[in-house]
């Protein structure tokens, strides 16, 4: 009798990107759709949330209504940004609320899939990668965007701020986490020319742009890790497009769904059987 062939594990490594990163939530629904479960996920910032949210066990239409509810709320209006005089960008800190409400009970040990959280050591701009402990903490430390969030302090006294200043897409992390097969996926790394594109300088885009270019840098080297690479096509937004979530969690989708019979292959994971029809709408939905 033969033996089955056993599939490889799979690690997703999730980049951060503000709402770009909305778009890992469209890409683990598109491989959930094909019986492609990650057996180990790596996040950073936006990443890690989406990623953790995952991890938990928590439905993702769940954390998607959270960032509709706050869309709605005009929580995050970028165009009232540079009217407040408080020192802070965001009206109030509702979608940390929602998650600490959910999260704060959880234990990354815990997490129904391996999970880490990347974060930057404030002092010297080493990765610290966020493995053990309250899942709400490490969710809150990989995101603090300098300016907009105070750096987090650990037990042991580290400030952390932002993981995509170390690393914004943690295929390395993953791997050795024990994936075999790593899917990176990259909504932030391209180099933002501000001259170019005519943005205006103001606190919000310098913010934006010079983070986006530490991430261009820091991406390169990070990926070399990596198996598959997916691009969500969502750079052309900004780390405020919140109000595009329904065409960024889409991006996600088409391009994980565009690579599907990649990432069958590399993984040994054994796709569904499609119908016609199936076949039909993939080729008018997501064709290069």
């Amino acid at each position: 009798m033969a033996l089955l062939k056993k599939h490889k594990k799979i690690g997703l490594a999730l980049g951060g990107g503000g709402a770009r990163g909305l778009a890992h939530i469209g890409v683990i629904r598109a491989l959930l759709d094909f019986g492609i479960v990650p057996d180990y996920v790596a996040g950073t910032s936006m990443g890690s949330i989406v990623g953790g949210w995952y991890c938990a066990g928590e439905p993702l239409e769940d954390l998607e209504e959270i960032f509709f509810k706050a869309k709605q709320k005009g929580i995050l209006p970028k165009s009232k940004i540079l009217l407040r005089r408080d020192g802070k960008l965001f009206k109030d800190f509702e979608i940390q609320e929602a998650l600490e409400k959910r999260l704060s009970h959880l234990r990354i040990e815990k997490c129904k899939t391996p999970f880490a959280a990347i974060a930057t050591n404030v002092k010297n701009g080493d990765q610290v990668i966020l493995n053990k402990g309250s899942l709400n903490f490490a969710l809150t430390a990989s995101s603090a965007v300098p300016i907009a969030f105070k750096p987090v302090k650990t037990e042991d006294n580290l400030l952390l701020i932002d993981g995509a200043y170390s690393n914004p897409v943690p295929a390395d992390v993953v791997r050795d986490m024990g994936a075999e097969v790593v899917i990176a996926v990259d909504v932030s790394s391209r180099w933002a020319n501000l001259d170019q594109e005519n943005k205006i300088f103001n606190v919000v885009s310098i913010l934006e742009g010079s983070q986006q270019a530490v991430e261009y840098q820091l991406a390169k080297q990070h990926t070399r890790n990596a198996d598959i690479i997916l691009r969500p096509q969502v750079t052309h937004l900004s780390w405020l497009d919140f109000g595009s979530m329904d065409e960024i969690i889409s991006a996600g989708s088409s391009e994980a769904r565009i690579n599907i019979n990649k990432i069958s292959k590399v993984s040994g994971r054994r796709l569904p059987t499609k119908t016609l029809f199936d076949k039909i709408m993939d080729f008018v939905l997501y064709r290069d």
